[in-house]
């Protein structure tokens, strides 16, 4: 899928940017939809999981070590050593024991995953899809080894430089630390106590409008 490929491709297109662009530009695409009672936003939700997918299959296939795995075995070639799935909770302790931890999510352009949060304060290194907004609340760091479709392969490049010394590895990642600490949920509820209420006024003095 052409819109799929874009997405993988870009630092800043998001998989709901690219489907609304996509119905936008064939027009009559969105009324064909309901015609037909395909309910847009489940197709949407379609799409973000086949871009989601693809990049993990990608990525996993192309990485040359072997490649731990926690949930069920899949097709995927390539290195995998499968691993029974571990709850939220035990994920800091197998980071601990990681060097690096792969966190495919192509489907966030303006956003972090807890996975990479945690992998860092872990002091474990990150393959991460490339992003604009990452690259610039992380200023490029060399903890952080990304890759866009599709050149999945030159992520064993940058895990070979991760390797060669560990205490340089291991020194970069926790010179994110301090970036870290802007992003707790101590941090992030401070932020919502701050800004929700004056949504919730705008929101309610709208209804008293109507």
């Amino acid at each position: 899928m052409e819109q799929a490929e874009r997405v993988l491709a870009s630092s800043i297109v998001s998989p709901l940017q690219a489907f609304v662009e996509l119905v936008e530009a064939k027009g009559s695409f969105e009324e064909e939809l309901m015609q037909k009672k395909l309910p847009y936003f489940d197709l949407m939700n379609l799409f973000d999981r086949y871009i989601r997918a693809v990049d993990r299959r990608r990525i996993v296939e192309a990485i040359e070590r072997p490649v731990h795995v926690f949930g069920p075995k899949s097709a995927w070639k390539g290195n995998c050593i499968y691993h029974e799935p571990r709850p939220f909770t035990e994920m800091a302790a197998l980071f601990r024991q990681a060097k690096i931890v792969i966190n495919s999510v192509p489907m966030f352009k303006r956003g972090l995953h807890e996975r990479m949060l945690l992998a860092l304060a872990s002091g474990a290194s990150v393959i991460t899809n490339r992003s604009d907004y990452v690259q610039q609340i992380f200023s490029n760091s060399p903890a952080l080894l990304g890759y866009l479709s599709p050149d999945y392969t030159k992520i064993n490049e940058e895990i070979e430089r991760a390797l060669q010394d560990e205490q340089k590895r291991f020194t970069q990642v926790v010179a994110t630390h301090a970036t870290l600490k802007a992003h707790t949920w101590d941090e992030r509820a401070k932020q919502l106590l701050q800004e929700l209420p004056s949504h919730v006024e705008a929101v309610e003095q709208e209804m008293q409008i109507k």
